[in-house]
């Protein structure tokens, strides 16, 4: 880290370097090694940052200077050089903007705790009635811009968060800006229990400045818009929260997801809320189909849907019920059709490092003689284990799967069988019921089978 003094300016900049060897492509002669980035008080002062480079493998004393926020070098006057350094650029600030979110990823918890305890301040003033006759300008002032400063926006910089925004002759409370005066985020006030009110005017505005993200608040409620979204105001909502009724750390989730400024500076956040809104429709969808699709499990009898039923009554009576009654039973029940009202809930939890993928299962069974038996699937080793204790011996038990006998001399035009010799043995189950068939076979012929379920390898 270097500080300099910017004698033309008065200014005292500090200089952060983020290494770039390995991770980013040599250019011929040329080995890019770092970026410096100038910061003043604690903020990046500017998007022109300097590339340090090697040529020929020696350092040299001056650098590229590189636009963040356009993705270009400048001044480079040799055109040759200038077109191999073209594709360099974008992966330089590529590696910046990783660089600056992960920086903010490490500091968010004590960022969000910071902000919680604003929150749960602000929740308690609100249910005191604090704010009950306050004018608008006074939610701007006492809670939004107290939670923008939580948020590390530098409220008292008027390029980058603008008071009263104009636009078409009129005004927005907030505009959250990156580049300077440049709206990202717009942010609506209104007086504690009016959030209804303003909501046209606001999407009005964005939609003449393509902002990506809006909000409309009165304090206590929060409410997140993608307008490029498609339907009506409330489709594209994307989240709410209430400082009141919701719980303090849940609320600090949501503003941090889309408000932090960090976030929003790197268009982390404008690709999240899209990334959001299309996760909701697709939820939407789901509920308005769902009375359809039920529909059409019952009509068309699915085999796993009556298996469950049946699994679920022995295990309750001790007896498993016809087919004829779970469907007479499903399509007796009243299904309403679903519309949704409000905005699906979207959990929003810290990335995991070490996230378990889903793995196929299958059986593993040691019979009574030590032997094992594993195949390559469930259904593979069910028939083998039955065949050695002999299939004769486990029909004699009479066990009825899927209404059918497990094992028939006759095959059923309605049901999957696995044919044995002239054996029928009915196949379609989870490994799970193969398992608990298993262990009641044992049960009944009073052997002892070790039953396993194991992860596919």
């Amino acid at each position: 880290m270097k500080h300099i003094v910017d004698n033309v300016n008065k200014l005292e900049l500090t200089f952060k370097t983020i290494d770039l060897e390995g991770r980013v492509p040599a250019t011929d002669s040329i080995e890019f090694l770092s970026v410096e980035e100038p910061y003043r008080e604690g903020r990046r002062y500017s998007p022109f940052v300097r590339v340090r480079y090697a040529l020929n493998g020696i350092k040299q004393d001056k650098a590229f200077p590189l636009d963040v926020d356009k993705g270009i070098f400048l001044s480079i006057d040799d055109e040759v050089l200038e077109e191999r350094l073209r594709p360099i650029a974008p992966k330089i600030v590529e590696i910046l903007q990783e660089h600056a979110w992960q920086q903010n990823v490490e500091r968010k918890d004590s960022i969000k705790m910071t902000l919680k305890e604003h929150i749960d301040d602000i929740s308690n003033l609100l249910k005191q009635g604090v704010f009950a006759n306050e004018r608008e300008r006074t939610v701007s002032d006492r809670i939004v811009n107290r939670l923008l400063q939580a948020l590390e926006w530098p409220i008292f910089t008027p390029q980058i968060v603008i008071d009263e925004y104009a636009v078409e002759g009129r005004r927005v409370d907030f505009a959250l800006c990156h580049p300077e005066s440049t709206p990202r985020v717009f942010i609506e006030a209104k007086r504690v229990g009016n959030i209804d009110k303003g909501i046209k005017q606001l999407f009005e505005y964005a939609f003449h400045r393509g902002i990506p993200i809006v909000v409309l608040t009165d304090g206590q409620k929060w409410r997140f818009y993608h307008p490029a979204g498609e339907g009506s105001y409330e489709d594209r909502m994307v989240a709410e929260i209430d400082l009141i009724a919701e719980d303090g750390e849940e609320c600090s989730n949501c503003l941090d997801r889309y408000l932090n400024y960090e976030a929003v500076r790197t268009g982390k956040a404008s690709k999240v809320i899209a990334e959001d809104y299309r996760l909701i429709v697709s939820q939407r969808k789901i509920e308005e189909r769902l009375p359809e699709i039920w529909g059409e499990l019952v009509q068309e009898k699915n085999e796993y849907l009556l298996l469950a039923m049946m699994d679920k009554a022995r295990d309750k009576v001790g007896h498993e019920p016809t087919e004829e009654q779970i469907v007479s039973f499903l399509k007796n029940l009243s299904v309403p059709s679903v519309k949704p009202t409000s905005v699906p809930k979207i959990v929003h939890e810290k990335p995991k490092q070490d996230k378990k993928k889903f793995t196929l299962k299958r059986l593993r069974v040691t019979m009574d003689d030590g032997e094992v038996i594993e195949r390559k699937n469930g259904l593979t080793t069910f028939i083998e284990v039955i065949e050695k204790l002999g299939i004769e011996r486990v029909k004699n038990l009479n066990l009825i799967r899927n209404t059918i006998p497990l094992i028939s001399t006759s095959k059923d035009p309605t049901h999957a069988q696995h044919q044995l010799g002239e054996y029928y043995i009915v196949k379609r189950m989870s490994t799970k019921n193969k398992k608990r068939i298993l262990d009641r076979i044992a049960k009944e012929l009073q052997i002892d089978l070790e039953v396993e379920i194991v992860d596919k390898v």
